[in-house]
């Protein structure tokens, strides 16, 4: 990113509280968003790798998923590494274990970020096939763990054939997302709990 554009976001940079904490929402299209089928949204890809460390400038807001559909949220941010603004694609978003044990994140709804909360600081990751089939089981799985139904939950998770629409949450009301940004679509992961 050149000189010129770091300092064309320097003003966008000074809204992030603002942005963030205004972004969070759960309706369909009263809140300022609409969706596009993910198969239909045009974006340049990014080349980012698991493990880049994401500084977040903007949330689109979220929408939890019905049986069958799944929502990308959208993140801004600036890659660390390199500077550039970029875009994520985020169905879900990892946080740590509540005890602390277990090698990975536990996956939750990119719905639940709150920029209120604050927290600016993610690392990028390109899922893996377990959270692959997480993120297309989605809400089923999240129902049936909410419910404490076994039954419903082993149905949820033995049924990897169910069908899923796929959805990207446009943030209608707010600049920063009509920009055009190289896209990555993956997990946002977060050292601490984002809502």
């Amino acid at each position: 990113m050149g000189m010129k554009n770091q300092y064309l976001l320097a003003p966008i940079a000074l809204l992030v509280p603002f942005l963030c904490s205004s972004c969070r929402s759960s309706g369909s299209g009263s809140d300022g968003y609409s969706t596009i089928l993910l198969k239909e949204y045009r974006y340049v890809p990014a080349r980012l790798s698991s493990g880049t460390e994401i500084e977040i400038l903007g949330f689109s807001g979220g929408k939890d998923g019905r049986k069958g559909d799944v929502y990308y949220s959208q993140f801004i941010g600036k890659e660390k590494g390199s500077g550039d603004t970029v875009r994520i694609l985020a169905a879900w978003i990892g946080v740590p274990p509540a005890t602390g044990e277990g090698d990975g994140p536990v996956l939750t709804p990119a719905a639940m970020f709150d920029g209120k909360k604050g927290i600016r600081e993610a690392t990028f990751l390109i899922p893996d096939n377990n959270q692959l089939t997480t993120i297309k089981l989605g809400n089923s799985i999240v129902d049936a763990e909410a419910a404490g139904d076994t039954a419903k939950l082993n149905k949820a998770v033995a049924d990897t054939s169910a069908p899923t629409t796929d959805y990207v949450i446009l943030q209608n009301d707010v600049p920063l997302f009509k920009g055009s940004y190289k896209t990555a679509v993956g997990i946002m992961n977060f050292r601490q709990q984002p809502w």
